[in-house]
């Protein structure tokens, strides 16, 4: 909606402000609802998998 906005010949400030904000709210929404369901990376980080090492270490 936001894309068609902006195309439009006659560019409405107010809708186009209105739209802005309620992406915004939504993206809040979004993100306090994937905090609450721990569905950050802390949650979904498993201790028992090591990153693997490609760096050289400095006393090898």
């Amino acid at each position: 909606m936001i894309a068609q906005a902006e195309t439009e010949p006659e560019f409405d400030l107010a809708r186009y402000d209105k739209l802005l904000q309620l992406q915004e709210r939504e993206g809040r929404a979004a993100s306090s609802l994937a905090t609450r369901l721990r569905m950050t990376q802390q949650a979904t980080y498993d201790k028992s998998k090591k990153k693997p090492m490609t760096v050289k270490k400095p006393w090898e």
